[in-house]
């Protein structure tokens, strides 16, 4: 039997969020399977699924669901959208799909913990807390905000209960049942069972004397429940408790679920229950080691938080907590100081210690406690080219030579030297090859760590380990080689790249090269040489190259991974990609796929591209899935991503339709290795990416798809599970308006309107951009501003920095304003707090606030440095002092800026004046006030306030725009791009409203003449029009602008188009044909255009009022332009009319551009309005619907010849030709769609049958084609040949520009549509008809037709006195060459004047010539010495000679060969030298070396020569043996042999080792002597000598003992042998064993010490059991008995046998209980005491027995019983009956009295009745014969009064007052009398109103 019950409860709740918002609404699932919805109804439901229990049912932001399993609760759920998961399960684990989470735990708003007992999970975003006790029972709390917007098993929360059972489908269910049931959520696999009452009977035991049910009541009369009654009804929780007492089986226990929840719930009323525990007998469970506590506050001290007090809020609930001194500690209450730690997820106990860096940690008090001693500085290389500085500076540089790694530039003690190279097995990627150093005070040797780990020490390879003073070397396990210095140098090299290098501080500040400076600063590291801070790796690392000779990098990206991108699909594996198969199977197959539903296409990418399946394929989906089932992986070495992107976003639009959105689902577990951009905002295609995996990045992905954020999942195996449904809803979601109607009017976007801040209630985790600004002035005093720096240290650690958070600048001011930290700076915490360390006060100065902030607005918060758009600007100023320039400016420039300010001021000296205006006097609440500048860390670190109040700052209060101008509220003003508009809102926000219109989205317009709809930019985007165009061709047909068609038979003149509007008109001349005069061709279109007449002929010229003229030129506005050869143009720009007229093909067209349309025109195109009902229009206005009465209105009639009547159609004479299916064919398939083809076979076989030209048909129809965009290559040698002019070339679709030589559209004319006619070839222009190079289109043509260039100027051959200059635009400029006035030149010696030969008639020139007839020329001189005369003046007429030396010529005699004694010698000439042998004399001192004998010899120079002869002998070591010597020399025996050495002609010495003896016996060993050659056996071992026989006798064979051993005496005990070595020798050593202090164990009781000598030397003892038993350390003889208490009797006794044992045997009273009303009172010396009675007890005559307590008292009546106690202690009854005086009862009642009771006694008495108005009844009234019909009523007093006697002072005696009941109020009453006559009198009688006791004077006074 289940309950359902309504109470009307009041929602108010008391239970707030973080953010203020009160989280009003509960639900609660307790007990077995109670449910308390929002709005108070309670419902069984044991359910067994998964069931919605509440969440946001309008948005779908989350979802709750309660986990049931056969009736039980399991676990509860959240979902946030669809892809976020988390499961609370009852016992606390928490997992997020296969993965177990640990607590505490936050993710995307969730928080998940452990607060007072209870497993928590909120979120102040959503709105929700959810929380389960120890018993299982699950609370669910809202937040207003979700008022009548969630839905479930908690109801729908809106305070109406009769409507909580909404069903899902949203009907209003009978039962409980069906309600629940209605919200399963059926999983994929079975569905959920129905869950149906179950049919229950009450089982209650009576077996007790009290009633289970009465233990419910006491929740409606017990007084503390009691105080929570007006609030929360109990009648509910009563009948409850009572359902449970029948159904449930665990007892007691089972009444407590509704104690508990009605505490709850009256908890949640703002009402506490304390002692309801105690009163109800319930006792919450709670974790091992806390306590239950009705009211406990969720701020819980643990070890991690044990000053939280400082911080929490505190709020009051029931809960668990610790007893008071304990702290929680993980699971377990401890003492503080027994509190552990926690390092990288693991806890430790206290006491232990940890190593960070160099430093040893501690745990004390749940804290860690580390020591603070300096830790040598580390810098290395690895991998590839990645280093990491001294400082911990990281980055990247990838340059090939050799660097300075490391050095000592202040002392120079060492230098660190790596050289770098291609990696081996990455040719792209830079390594390590080897590292060089050298020590200066070790010579400066050099030492080399080679690739592989070999070691060279001054170009020689070495062994390790190398010891060399402070210098060692050596191999270690975890790298190949170490090298250490002294106590402050250790480099390590692994041999395959890595180099690390670790210094002590000694070297801070001294180092310099790759690996920075050492002094703790990053912000320096990129010290180059030259003193200069380079900004960039690359800069840096290439002023620390040592070989000149190696090129410098010049780029490098500074993300290190994308240097080497070799990150691609091989990481993938073909695993992952069978399970990216399976995704897609899954994916397709839940798809409506189809030509007109879904199309597939698949690419798979890495480094190329593969289009697995296209959508131009078959979309079937069997054949899909068959193609996917057979992909293979491809792999690949690259994920180019962004390539893939850009490649999907511009694919050929084939197949593709408008109004179907195109879906890109690109999946990726790898990050990109290649630049991803935007795709653009008008693209069409819509990109979701889903990132897979731990590798690739969310910030990897988020440009793809923004502003939609990608989908991460995190492995391979939840693609399958989350990825299929993803897909399937995203295309659900976007695909479901398939055909949305293209809006009418252009669509207006609005931004919301935004509000001031954030709700509190809403996290505020912007990103921003903040600059903090600090007065550095040094009027600051010095304290202050570290105050200040360490409040901007404070905020980085507090704030939320990096890439996608906050930014912070820092900008001091003073003097002059220095930004030193900008947002361009890396933005991480270390970074920014080792800059901000590095700051300096700056000179004092006054303080500019004004000046600060304009250069902040203008200058620091700029992109340059770092700012970034979108994101909120604001500027925090501290100010002190106030400010000495005005702030007015600078503050309205803020606010035009959008600069949010926040100024603080700190003390009491600033100007609150000028903290308003900087702030914006509608932002006051930016202010911040401090009375100290201490105070400002401390505002940081306290609490998020401060952060949190930039984060939600709002709009200023007033709109400002562009301009600077203020803008009222409701104003609107457009922007600059008029398609957009801004509207200030008096909040001061400004939203922006979007009037673009993006025509794509739009569906295009169906056009009347079958033409595709073109799209028309305008300012404000775009829209769709049909094209304008009304064509003519071959077939004689027109067609209109709106696309009715007819046929033109006359060779007349028409008007196309009459545009009377602007005066002008186009006219189409017809003319018999050439060929066959039996048909009409188009003979020109002429175009009359202000006053103006412009003929295009057939013949492809053009005339102008009658005049040729060639083309292109423009006139008049009209632009004329000749296309191919083939083709006319012209074009009316202010009018927008292009006409086209293609003779060759008889074809023309006129166009209106839409956009210029504004003309109503009329003739036969009609007029352009898409209606063509009115294109048969009259020139009065009328319309016709015959076209032969359209055609002749619009025939211009030739005044002087005859009319122009249509001709009649001609029979056929000729069979149709076969040629006419060429449309048919596939060379035509392509334009079938789009053309049909059927109509122009008809008209080319009529016109055949008329043996008309077939090819202008087929062109006509390849025309049409043309304009749909299906170009066609039909013409052939063989049909319908195009014949070009002279160098020209036939394209059947040419597109584009085409570039001439002449005309005034700058040489290049543009095609709008592909166009078929005759073209220069590529790389050529037309210039009069004739293709040339287009460098011929600058040059000019002289009369003789020979080319000049551009500027080059040449003199006439016709006339020598002009030259002429090649100018623009091929114009030749001649003038007259004018002559230069120089003089005839002077002419020197041997020289004649002469008129220079070929000089020109117009200007005569001289010049100077040889006079060789009359000159003397001077001889040649005769030279000597090998000198040669030479000319020193060539070109002159009179030569000039001299003598000089031409070594070259010298004459090459050889030079002599000398003996040793002379020399080669010099002897010098002018010129040419000579040489000679001289002699050359050297005294010889050589020494024969041993073994050689000296001889000489004296030469022709006298010179002696001294030389050394070996001799007959051997030479070894320097000693001189002669042949066949033998001698010894150490270990070897040597001889002198007759062997001669071929080099030194000595004999040759020959020696052998010696062979030694090194057996030796036992106990010796052979040892080799250092000198020696043979070593000897000498004793190693002690032999122990036996002494055996009766007469003692030594054994000679003793025992061998070794050096060292010991052991004790054989025939003394006492005795310790030990085996010795002295020097060489080895003897027995013997001493006396020395015994310990004698160890004697302390005994217990019942044993005794006993010591021993068991024929060792030493002796020992040891404790002995006594005889007797032990009892209480005493010892119990046996067969003794004694009194253990009073209760117990014992006695020791022994049981004999092998071994004695003794057993002590105790025996126990037993005492019987007390009675009931007794209880047990202990007496010394007795065992079971006595028993005193607790109550009074006796029997009533009834038999009902009475038990009173101390004090107590019993009244019966006149019976007073009353429990006493008497002088000895005992409880005594006594009582006492009073006695009544007599009294008749039945007298008092028959006299009117009533029984009372007599006082506070026992007795009765009786009350007389008081005097009142009594109703009295007369049955007649009669006076005289008169008498009343009717019986009247009538009101009389009666009742008792009091008399009294009482004495007079006024008669001076006692006086009798008699009271009576008397009337004081009457009133009249007529009675009617009837008389005996008949008449009738009104008799007045007295009615009584008013009774009261009156005195009277008594009768007889």
């Amino acid at each position: 039997m289940g309950v359902q019950l309504i109470t009307d409860w009041p929602s108010s709740a008391l239970v707030s969020g973080k953010g203020g918002d009160a989280l009003t609404g509960r639900c609660s699932l307790f007990g077995k399977d109670h449910i308390q919805t929002f709005d108070g109804n309670f419902y069984d439901f044991p359910g067994d699924c998964s069931y919605k229990l509440a969440g946001d049912c309008q948005k779908r932001s989350f979802s709750l669901l309660g986990d049931f399993q056969k009736g039980q609760r399991k676990s509860v759920s959240v979902y946030l959208g669809e892809f976020f998961e988390i499961h609370l399960f009852l016992d606390g684990t928490v997992t997020q799909g296969e993965k177990r989470l640990s607590l505490p735990y936050a993710s995307s708003g969730i928080f998940i913990e452990t607060e007072a007992g209870y497993y928590k999970v909120s979120s102040e975003e959503y709105g929700f807390q959810i929380m389960i006790d120890s018993n299982g029972n699950i609370h669910t709390l809202l937040s207003t905000k979700h008022s009548n917007r969630t839905c479930g098993l908690c109801g729908n929360f809106n305070d109406v209960p009769e409507d909580d059972y909404m069903a899902q489908e949203e009907f209003l269910t009978e039962n409980s049942y069906d309600f629940a049931n209605s919200w399963a959520l059926h999983g994929a696999g079975a569905p959920c069972k129905r869950v149906l009452p179950a049919s229950q009977t009450c089982n209650v035991s009576t077996e007790t004397q009290e009633d289970p049910m009465s233990r419910c009541r006491i929740l409606s009369s017990s007084p503390v429940f009691l105080k929570c009654a007006h609030v929360v009804d109990p009648e509910p929780f009563v009948t409850m408790c009572e359902d449970d007492t029948c159904h449930c089986h665990e007892g007691p226990e089972c009444q407590c679920h509704a104690f508990l929840e009605y505490a709850r719930t009256c908890a949640q009323r703002g009402v506490i229950l304390r002692g309801w525990p105690a009163e109800s007998h319930c006792s919450p469970r709670c974790p091992f080691g806390m306590q239950y506590n009705e009211c406990t506050s969720p701020c819980s001290h643990t070890c991690q938080s044990l000053n939280i007090s400082d911080v929490c809020k505190e709020g009051c609930g029931d809960g668990c907590s610790c007893p008071e001194g304990k702290v929680l500690d993980g699971e377990h209450c401890v003492d503080s100081s027994q509190c552990s730690c926690t390092h990288t997820g693991r806890r430790y106990p206290p006491g232990s210690s940890i190593a960070q860096d160099c430093n040893t940690c501690i745990c004390r008090h749940g804290l860690w406690e580390c020591s603070n001693e300096e830790c040598p500085g580390e810098c290395f290389v690895t991998g590839q080219s990645h280093f990491k500085s001294f400082d911990n500076k990281f980055f990247t540089f990838s340059g090939v030579c050799q660097y300075l790694f490391a050095k000592d530039c202040q002392d120079n003690e060492f230098a660190a030297i790596i050289e770098t190279v291609q990696c081996a097995d990455d040719q792209d990627a830079v390594c390590t090859r080897s590292a060089t150093l050298r020590f200066h005070k070790l010579s400066n040797i050099t030492i080399k760590m080679k690739h592989g780990g070999g070691v060279s020490v001054n170009g020689l390879d070495i062994q390790t380990p190398l010891v060399q003073g402070p210098l060692r070397i050596q191999h270690t396990v975890m790298s190949s080689v170490r090298l250490t210095y002294n106590e402050d140098f250790q480099l390590d090299w692994d041999g395959r790249g890595k180099l690390l290098l670790k210094l002590s501080p000694v070297y801070s500040g001294k180092m310099c090269g790759l690996c920075g400076n050492y002094n703790g600063n990053q912000g320096d590291d990129f010290l180059t040489p030259a003193g200069l801070v380079e900004a960039q790796a690359v800069g840096f690392g290439n002023s620390w190259k040592i070989n000149g000779g190696c090129e410098d990098v010049t780029k490098q990206d500074s993300d290190p991974c994308n240097l080497n991108p070799k990150r691609g699909s091989d990481k993938v594996g073909e695993e992952n990609f069978s399970i990216t198969k399976e995704f897609l199977l899954k994916s397709i197959q839940k798809m409506s796929v189809g030509e007109k539903t879904i199309r597939i296409t698949i690419i798979q990418y890495s480094y190329n591209f593969t289009i697995e399946y296209s959508f131009t394929k078959s979309q079937r989906k069997e054949d899909i899935l068959e193609r996917i089932r057979h992909m293979e992986w491809r792999g690949g070495n690259a994920t180019n991503t962004g390539a893939a992107v850009s490649e999907t976003t511009i694919m050929t639009a084939q197949g593709n339709r408008d109004q179907v959105p195109d879906l890109v689902f690109l999946i990726s577990s790898n990050p990109p290795s290649d630049t991803i951009t935007k795709p653009a905002e008008d693209s069409r295609t819509k990109i979701i990416p889903i990132g897979v995996g731990p590798q690739v990045r969310e910030m990897d992905l988020e440009l793809i798809g923004y502003p939609q954020k990608p989908i991460m999942i995190k492995d391979y195996k939840s693609l399958l599970e989350q990825g299929v449904t993803t897909v399937i809803e995203t295309i659900t979601a976007i695909a479901s308006p398939s055909l949305p109607a293209a809006p009418t009017t252009a669509a207006l976007h609005s931004t919301p309107v935004p509000t001031t801040m954030l709700p509190s209630s809403v996290p505020c985790d912007r990103p921003m951009d903040v600059i903090i600004m600090l007065e550095g002035s040094a009027g600051i005093p010095q304290p202050q501003f570290e105050e200040m720096k360490t409040f901007v240290k404070a905020f980085i650690s507090k704030a939320d920095i990096g890439a996608n958070g906050t930014h912070l600048a820092v900008l001091q001011y003073g003097r002059s304003n220095n930004l030193e930290v900008s947002w361009v700076d890396r933005q991480n915490k270390e970074n920014l707090i080792s800059s901000v360390n590095l700051m300096q006060q700056r000179e004092a100065a006054p303080t500019r606030l004004g000046d600060a902030l304009r250069f902040t607005v203008q200058s620091a918060v700029s992109e340059v440095h770092g700012g970034r758009p979108g994101v909120p600007k604001i500027a925090v100023l501290i100010a002190t002092r106030p400010s000495q320039d005005p702030v007015e400016e600078a503050a309205r420039e803020a606010l035009t800026a959008g600069v949010a300010v926040f100024p603080i001021g700190a003390g009491t000296q600033f100007d609150e004046d000028q903290l308003v205006t900087m702030a914006g006097h509608a932002m006051k609440d930016n202010i911040i006030h401090l009375h100290r500048v201490e105070d400002l860390p401390t505002m940081v670190t306290l609490g998020n306030q401060f952060i949190d109040k930039l984060c939600r700052v709002g709009p200023p209060g007033v709109c400002v725009d562009d301009e600077g101008n203020e803008r009222r509220p409701g104003e609107t003003w457009i922007l600059s791009d008029q398609c957009h508009s801004l509207l200030c809102h008096p909040n001061g926000a400004v939203t922006i409203q979007n009037h673009k219109v993006n025509c794509e989205k739009m569906q295009k317009p169906a056009c009347r003449n079958n033409l595709p709809s073109v799209k028309i930019q305008e300012t404000c985007g775009c829209r769709w029009a049909c094209p304008c165009m009304c064509m003519g061709s071959s077939t004689s047909h027109i067609v209109t602008f709106d696309g009715l068609a007819f046929k033109l038979t006359g060779s007349c003149s028409y008007t196309l188009l009459h545009d009377a509007a602007h005066g002008n008109d186009i006219i189409l001349h017809n003319a018999p044909c050439p060929v066959d005069p039996k048909q009409s061709c188009m003979k020109s279109v002429e175009v009359k255009h202000a006053g103006t007449s412009i003929a295009l002929r057939d013949d492809m010229k053009v005339t102008v009022d009658g005049v040729e003229t060639p083309a292109p030129f423009s006139l008049g506005g009209v632009e004329v332009t000749l296309y191919g050869a083939l083709m006319h143009e012209v074009k009316i720009p202010s009018l927008g009319y292009v006409l086209t007229f293609t003779p060759g093909n008889n074809e023309f067209t006129v166009q209106l551009t839409p956009t210029l349309r504004t003309a109503k025109t009329s003739g036969l195109c009609g007029f352009c309005d898409q209606n063509e009902i009115n294109d048969f229009g009259l020139k009065d206005g009328s319309v016709t619907l015959e076209s032969r009465v359209f055609i002749k209105e619009w025939t211009i009639e030739n005044p002087s010849g005859p009319s122009c009547e249509p001709v009649a159609s001609l029979t056929c004479t000729q069979p149709a030709s076969d040629q006419c299916l060429v449309l048919h064919s596939s060379m035509f398939q392509l334009c079938h769609a789009v053309v049909p083809p059927a109509p122009y076979i008809a008209l080319c076989q009529e016109a055949s049958c008329h043996g008309q030209d077939l090819c202008q048909i087929v062109a006509a129809y390849s025309h049409l084609c043309r304009l749909q965009g299906v170009c066609i290559n039909w013409r052939s040698a063989g049909f319908c040949a195009q014949q070009c002019p002279g160098s020209m070339v036939f394209d059947s679709c040419r597109t584009g520009c085409i570039q001439q030589c002449t005309g005034p559209f700058n040489s290049t004319l543009c095609m709008d549509t592909p166009t078929e006619g005759c073209f220069c070839p590529p790389g050529k222009v037309l210039n009069n008809g004739e293709c040339v190079e287009e460098e011929a289109c600058s040059q000019c043509l002289d009369e003789n037709r020979v080319a000049h260039k551009h500027l080059d100027s040449w003199i006439p051959a016709h006339d020598p006195c002009q030259i002429c200059m090649c100018l623009d635009n091929r114009n030749i400029n001649c003038t007259a060459r004018p002559c230069s006035n120089t003089r005839a030149p002077v002419c020197g010696a041997c020289e004649v004047l002469t008129l220079k030969k070929g000089s020109e008639q117009c200007c005569q020139e001289y010049e100077c010539v040889c006079d060789v007839v009359s000159c003397a020329l001077p001889p040649v001189p005769t030279c000597a010495d090998g000198m040669r005369a030479v000319l020193t003046n060539p070109g002159e007429c009179k030569p000039a000679y001299e003598c000089a030396c031409k070594k070259e010529v010298c004459k090459r005699e050889p030079k002599p060969s000398c003996p040793s004694h002379r020399k080669l010698s010099a002897r010098k000439t002018q010129c040419c030298d000579r040489y000679d042998c001289t002699c050359n004399c050297v005294n010889s001192t050589v020494t024969c070396p041993p073994g050689y004998l000296s001889t000489s010899v004296t030469n022709d120079c006298g010179c002696t020569a001294v030389s050394c002869l070996p001799d007959n002998v051997c030479v070894h070591h320097e000693v001189v043996y002669h042949v066949g010597s033998v001698w010894e020399e150490a270990c070897k025996t040597c001889s002198c042999t007759g062997k001669q050495d071929k080099v030194t002609a000595l004999h040759i010495v020959e020696c052998t080792e010696k062979v030694c003896n090194e057996i030796c016996p036992v106990g010796t060993s052979y040892i080799a002597k250092d000198g020696e050659c043979c070593g000897k056996c000498k004793k190693s071992a002690c032999q122990e000598h036996f002494v055996g026989g009766p007469l003692g006798d030594m054994d000679s064979g003793g025992r061998l003992r070794h050096v060292g051993e010991r052991w004790r005496s054989a025939h003394n005990p006492c005795v310790i042998n030990e085996c010795v070595q002295v020097n060489e020798e080895v003897f027995i050593n013997q001493q006396n064993l020395s015994c310990s202090q004698l160890d004697t164990p302390h005994c217990p009781p019942g044993t005794t010490l006993q010591c021993d000598t068991f024929g060792d030397c030493c002796p020992s003892c040891h404790c002995a059991p006594t005889d007797g038993c032990v009892m209480n350390n005493t010892v119990i003889g046996s067969g003794e008995v004694f009194l253990a208490d009073e209760c117990t009797r014992c006695q020791c006794s022994v049981e004999m046998g092998v071994i004695k044992r003794y057993r002590l045997l105790c025996r126990k009273v037993t005492c019987s209980p007390c009675q009931e009303g007794y209880r047990l009172e202990k007496v010394n010396g007795s065992c079971c005491g006595k028993c005193i009675a607790t109550s009074c007890s006796f029997s009533l005559q009834d038999g009902t027995a009475i038990r009173l307590q101390e004090g107590e008292t019993w009244e019966d009546g006149c019976m007073s019983s009353v429990c006493n106690v008497n002088e000895r202690g005992e409880l005594m009854l006594e009582s006492k009956v009073t006695r009544c005086p007599p009294f008749d009862k039945d007298k008092c009642e028959a006299d009117g009295g009533k029984v009372v009771q007599l006082g506070k006694t026992c007795c009765e008495t009786c009350a007389e009745q008081e005097c009142k108005q009594t109703i009295g009844i007369l049955k007649y009234i009669k006076i005289d014969d008169c008498m009343s019909e009717n019986q009247v009523d009538l009101h009389y007093c009666e009742g008792k009064c009091s008399s009294k006697s009482i004495y007079s002072l006024e008669h001076n005696h006692v006086e009798s007052h008699c009271v009576c009941c008397s009337a004081t109020a009457t009133e009249p009453l007529l009675v009617p009398l009837r008389c005996a006559n008949g008449t009738v009198l009104q008799h007045k009688v007295l009615n009584v109103k008013q009774c009261d006791c009156l005195s009277h004077a008594c009768a007889g006074e």
